[in-house]
Order: structure tokens, then C-alpha cells, then sequence
């Protein structure tokens, strides 16, 4: 009679909470993605809204770019940047209230009005390259795009109003929601009270028990013991649970520490890979330490003895000079940081000494901003591109040309440029060059440094940021552009800036 009667009072009670329980875990589950739905469309408004501001300034700004420079891609992202906006304001339609949709056609509008005059600028500097032609189209949408901004501003200004009634709408919603779940919680709590006191001797004193092995255990102590066994199959059951639980616990522990042992000690074998490639990264520009080749020593002292003939006194003395500065230069400096204004200087020293050899078949062209002769690079960088454009652009030229060497700023980089309009190359070998492959060809005579080495320092030194262009075309000539990051580089890099 007593077990069918403690069964029943807790099957009514089980069936009581689980019903409870059962109600608020579905009225919070509705209300809580209620509550959820809306903040995710007023954020998701928000963000939005931010994005076609951010859109209109990136269209701004390619359309800038594309009158200043005329490449056509700045012109294609313009307009997808554009698009891209109006894409937004359009899925914003039918999530507003009535004043920010005012606001929000005021917005089209505009952007419309901004759309036209650019594309009326853009059709009339195709047709036309007057600049009073597209000029007044393109004023009009630069003053449009402004407008454009504060639309922007306004509409987040009157969706940022309409979201302040909103939220206290939800505040009211969660405190009575709140409310709900308080009072059933009292009750749940209260049935929980007289449920325990009523069934105190049978269930309390192992559940007691089950709280001293906690709090053992919350301290780091898995050594609970045994428990006595209970009249209640469900508590045994909790007991071989909670056991089974413990011995679980104590293993994921003792597997974590095992876990971090490991991988302190795959840290350390990464610090020491990384130590190693430093060293091989060392031992790869020492090895870039160049040597003279015979036949450029050879050439250049029979012209030397040839004006030593002609003319007997300075002429010679300063081009055994910059013989010297040169070959000293490239035997002391190519492991070594130098600056652009000393490689200028080998340059010159360079050019001087061809001159003498070549007179009139060789014109050098120099176009240099000293503002940027302190940005730091490898040494015997310049030289050795200028001394592959002689010996395989214009050397081989019965009539000889010209090279022209230009260093300039633009776009936060510092740009070098030498071109000459001599011999030329194919395509497929100038992608043997970019692949990196080596090509003895183009290894130059006064250094024995390579196109590929040259490359190699300036991305070891600049960590790949740096960028080396090569284009050219057979009997034309060939354009050879390095372009190094002045800016966004860490401290550690040690690079001097401009």
C-alpha cells in the first residue's frame, strides 16, 4: 500500500513538473524567438544601412580613380559597388516603418540622380576627352554623392528612432515574460519544498551524500568512495551515473595534460624550425656574395688602357675610380642593406664607365625622386638589372639605345622603373623568369647576380610584399617595375620610410 501510494504521489508529482516545465521551456523557447527575430531585423536593418553607406564611398571613390587614371576596372568596380547598394536598399523595402521609408525613397532618388550624371560623364569621356565635355556630369555626381551621405545618415538616424519604440516594446514583452517564469518557478520551486520534505528520509540523506562527493570532487578530489546503497532504483542509478561520471572527468583531465604537454613541446620544435629557417634564410644572402666575371674586368681594363693612350691624365683617373667604387661596392654590399640614393650612386658609376666604352650607341635617361633615396633595399639590387638591360637589350643593337632608369612615389609605394628599348624578349621567357627557373642567361657579368636573386632578396627583405613586374616584346625593348611597400611593414623590419 505504502509503495503504490509513494508511487503514485510521485507520479503525479513527475507529471506535474514535467507539465510545468514542459510550459516554460515552450513559452520561453516562442518568446525568446520572438524577442530574437526582431533584434536580428533591426540589427540586420542597422548593418545594412552601414553597408550602403560604406558601398556609396567605395563607388565614390573607384569613380575618382577611374577619371584619374582611366583604367577601366576602376570604372567595373564603381559600378558593382553601386549595384551592390542598391541591392541593399531594395531588400530594405518592407522592413521599415513609414517615416525611414520616406526617407529610404528620398535615398533612391538621389543615388539615381548620382548613377546618371556619373554614367553621363563616363559616356562623354568615351566619346569625347575634352575636359569641358564630361567635367560639369562629373561635378554634378561628385556634389550628388554627398547628398547621398546624408540620406544615409538620416535614414539611420529615423530607423534608429523607430528601433527605440520598438526595444521598449520588447522590454515590456521580456518583463512580463519575466514575470511569468518567476511565478512558475515559485510554484515549481514550492512543489520541489514539499515534495522533499515528504520524501526527506528516503531521498534527502543519499542526495546528501551525492553533495559531499560534489563538492569533493569541485576541489579536485576524484577519490568519493563508495556509496550506500538506497531503497530508490533511480538513486543507485544517479550514484553509478555520477561514479561513471567522475572516472570520466578524472581521465579528460589526465588526456588534457598529456594534450598540453604535447603541444609545448610541438611549440618548441616550431621555435627551432622557425630558428633554422632564419639561418637558412642568412646562409641564402651570404650566399648571393657575388664574384667578377673575368670578361666584364677584361673589357673594362682595355678601355682603360685605350684612354690611358689617348689621353694621358683625369679621364683615365676617374674611370679606374669608378671601376673601384663599383667592383668594391659589389663585394661588400651584397648580404648587406643599402638605399636606393647608394645604388643610384653605382649606377652612375656604371653608366659612366659604359659610356666610355660605347660613346654614342648608349644613352642613359635618369628620372629620380631624391625624396626616396633613403628607402632601404638589398644591395646590388639596381645594378645588375641595368647591367642585364645593356648587355641583352641594347649591347646586341648595331645602333645602339637607350635605357632609362625612374624612381618615383605612387600609391604608398615607391616605384622603380628601368626600360630600355633594346633586343626584347619572348613571352615564354619571361615567364621562366617570373617562375623563378634559373636562366644563367641573365646573370650579370660585373656581380654574378641573377634576375632570380635579385628578386629572391627583395622578398626575403620586404616578406613578399614587395612586387616585381616584367614585361616585354621582341625588337621593342623591355620594362622592368619594382614596386616596395612604404608604409604597414612592423618595426622589427628596421625599413626606412620616405
Amino acid at each position: 500500500m505504502k509503495n503504490r501510494s509513494f508511487r503514485s504521489i510521485l507520479l503525479a508529482f513527475m507529471i506535474s513538473i514535467i507539465i510545468l516545465m514542459a510550459f516554460v521551456n515552450i513559452y520561453s523557447i516562442f518568446a525568446t524567438y520572438s524577442i530574437e527575430e526582431q533584434y536580428r531585423s533591426m540589427i540586420n536593418n542597422m548593418f545594412t544601412i552601414n553597408q550602403v553607406s560604406r558601398d556609396i564611398n567605395l563607388s565614390v571613390f573607384y569613380f575618382d580613380k577611374y577619371f584619374s587614371t582611366r583604367v577601366e576596372t576602376n570604372w567595373k568596380n564603381y559600378n558593382a559597388s553601386l549595384n551592390d547598394a542598391i541591392d541593399k536598399l531594395v531588400a530594405l523595402e518592407g522592413n521599415l516603418d513609414k517615416d525611414s521609408a520616406i526617407i529610404l525613397r528620398d535615398l533612391k532618388n538621389v543615388i539615381g540622380s548620382y548613377q546618371e550624371n556619373a554614367d553621363q560623364a563616363y559616356k562623354k569621356l568615351i566619346l569625347s576627352e575634352k575636359y569641358d565635355e564630361f567635367y560639369p556630369n562629373f561635378t554634378e555626381a561628385k556634389k550628388v554623392a554627398g547628398y547621398v551621405d546624408e540620406y544615409v545618415q538620416r535614414l539611420n538616424n529615423s530607423y534608429l528612432n523607430y528601433n527605440g519604440v520598438i526595444y521598449q516594446k520588447l522590454k515590456q514583452l521580456t518583463r512580463m515574460g519575466r514575470i511569468i517564469m518567476v511565478c512558475l518557478l515559485v510554484i515549481i520551486t514550492f512543489m520541489c519544498i514539499m515534495f522533499t520534505i515528504f520524501f526527506s528520509k528516503d531521498i534527502t540523506n543519499p542526495l546528501n551524500e551525492l553533495v559531499v562527493a560534489s563538492q569533493k570532487v569541485s576541489q579536485g578530489n576524484f577519490d568519493i568512495g563508495g556509496f550506500k546503497k538506497s531503497n530508490i532504483n533511480e538513486i543507485n542509478i544517479l550514484f553509478n551515473d555520477f561514479n561513471i561520471m567522475v572516472k570520466d572527468i578524472k581521465g579528460f583531465i589526465e588526456e588534457i595534460k598529456e594534450k598540453a604537454d604535447i603541444e609545448k613541446r610541438l611549440k618548441d620544435e616550431e621555435m627551432k624550425n622557425l630558428l633554422f629557417k632564419n639561418m637558412l634564410r642568412d646562409t641564402q644572402l651570404k650566399m648571393l656574395q657575388s664574384q667578377i666575371n673575368p670578361h666584364f674586368l677584361f673589357n673594362t681594363l682595355n678601355t682603360v688602357t685605350q684612354m690611358a693612350i689617348i689621353e694621358n691624365a683625369p679621364q683615365t683617373e676617374k674611370l679606374i675610380n669608378s671601376i673601384s667604387v663599383l667592383l668594391r661596392y659589389s663585394l661588400n654590399t651584397v648580404d648587406e642593406r643599402s638605399t636606393i640614393g647608394r645604388e643610384v650612386d653605382i649606377i652612375k658609376e656604371y653608366i659612366y664607365i659604359q659610356e666610355n666604352r660605347f660613346k654614342d650607341r648608349m644613352n642613359f635617361v635618369l628620372d629620380l625622386d631624391e625624396s626616396l633615396f633613403n628607402v632601404e633595399i638589398p644591395g646590388m639590387t639596381l645594378q645588375p638589372l641595368v647591367e642585364n638591360a645593356f648587355i641583352h637589350g641594347i649591347e646586341p643593337k648595331e645602333d645602339g639605345g637607350m635605357i632609362s632608369i625612374s624612381i618615383f612615389k605612387e600609391d604608398n609605394f615607391c616605384n622603380i622603373r628601368i626600360l630600355d628599348d633594346g633586343m626584347g624578349m619572348s613571352k615564354e621567357k619571361v615567364d621562366r623568369l617570373l617562375r623563378d627557373v634559373d636562366d644563367t642567361s641573365y646573370i650579370g657579368h660585373t656581380t654574378g647576380i641573377g634576375i632570380k636573386n635579385v628578386r629572391n632578396r627583395l622578398d626575403i627583405m620586404y616578406r613578399g610584399r614587395s612586387i616585381f613586374i616584367i614585361k616585354s616584346k621582341p625588337n621593342i625593348g623591355t620594362s622592368i617595375n619594382i614596386k616596395i611597400p612604404l608604409e604597414g611593414l612592423r618595426d622589427n623590419d628596421k625599413t626606412a620610410y620616405c
